[in-house]
């Protein structure tokens, strides 16, 4: 795994100025690719180029081997790159207009379930509300960005993947 997370680190470089370039938004971002070179901008058809989720879901990695190895300091070189690719979402992340709810949603998305480009797709909300939990566990055992924790727990609920604010 520690190549994988070598690169997570260099393509947190790169996914900023995608990040901002593309999106106006802070943290990084990683669409369906990578390769040697570190790119993190879309590629290919926009039916499926345009999928911000590929930090996040690498993220789970680096969680998972904290929740199996215990290691702290490990912890403490993961949560920048999780906390960054969560701060991507939470600047990218909008309320959906089509209810009163005050939802929010990833658009746009790529729906395997759905095909193509679509607001709001499972897949996305399924993989940001990971994200979200392990950021705010991390900063909790870290005992850092108690704000942020809070801002990301608020933003699990209104995903709709919990009736409370996780502690």
């Amino acid at each position: 795994a520690l190549p994988l997370f070598d690169a997570l680190d260099e393509l947190m470089i790169s996914g900023r100025r995608t990040a901002k370039n593309h999106y106006n938004a802070r943290g990084w971002v990683l669409h369906h690719n990578f390769d040697l070179w570190r790119g993190t901008a879309p590629i290919n058809a926009s039916n499926h180029g345009i999928w911000v989720s590929g930090a996040p879901w690498l993220c789970q990695h680096l969680w998972w081997h904290y929740e199996y190895s215990g290691d702290k300091k490990f912890l403490q070189r993961a949560y920048p790159v999780m906390k960054e690719a969560a701060l991507f979402f939470v600047d990218f992340l909008i309320e959906d207009p089509r209810n009163d709810k005050h939802w929010l949603i990833s658009t746009p998305g790529n729906s395997p379930e759905q095909g193509g480009l679509v607001a709001g797709p499972t897949m996305d909300h399924e993989i940001i509300r990971d994200l979200f939990s392990n950021v705010i566990e991390a900063s909790a055992i870290l005992k850092t960005d108690a704000d942020l924790r809070a801002k990301l727990g608020e933003a699990v609920v209104r995903l709709g993947g919990a009736s409370e604010l996780p502690t």
